[in-house]
């Protein structure tokens, strides 16, 4: 008998645990975003932005790049992109930063308006032609008395990889 296949490595955003609602409710926020340029030369920069504006009282915690295997109490946002072979990722940042965690907090939280930033460096080998990007934030909100279930958004948005950069952004469809 043959061995059986190797399992496929998963992407970034299906690595983010399945939650418990894991479509995106938008129950205490409204969650947008953006990737740009339009139209970057290979070798370039983009820059994936993801905002959360917070209903009043209510709060989202801040960004970790996976959930710590110690993992105890309240669900830091997560983002994953699957980004196409060969892009480098620098870090992703947040605007405003975080508030100290304090009380029920267990984790650094952020108030009203959030914006997460991460840039990605095309490969100067890259093709031209169009490149669709995808990825999933996973989040929890809170208030000072209680937390809503985890939820997760999906997200897509298609650039060009081509010479004659347009430096508008495109919207992430979620």
């Amino acid at each position: 008998s043959t061995p059986p296949e190797p399992a496929a490595a998963k992407s970034p955003a299906e690595k983010i645990p399945t939650l418990p609602t894991p479509e995106f409710k938008g129950s205490k926020l409204k969650i947008s975003g953006t990737i740009e340029p339009k139209v970057v030369a290979p070798g370039g920069k983009v820059k994936l932005t993801i905002t959360a504006e917070l209903d009043e009282g209510w709060h989202v915690y801040k960004y970790l790049p996976h959930i710590p295997e110690t993992f105890q109490g309240n669900l830091p946002t997560l983002i994953a992109v699957s980004e196409p072979a060969n892009w480098n990722p620098g870090n992703t940042t947040s605007s405003p930063p975080p508030f100290a965690a304090h009380g029920n907090a267990s984790l650094p939280y952020h108030e009203g308006k959030v914006q997460w930033s991460k840039e990605f460096t095309i490969p100067a080998s890259a093709k031209p032609g169009e490149t669709e990007i995808t990825g999933r934030v996973g989040f929890q909100t809170c208030s000072n008395s209680n937390c809503m279930p985890s939820e997760a958004a999906d997200f897509t948005a298609t650039i060009t990889i081509g010479s004659g950069a347009i430096a508008e952004s495109v919207p992430l469809q979620f």
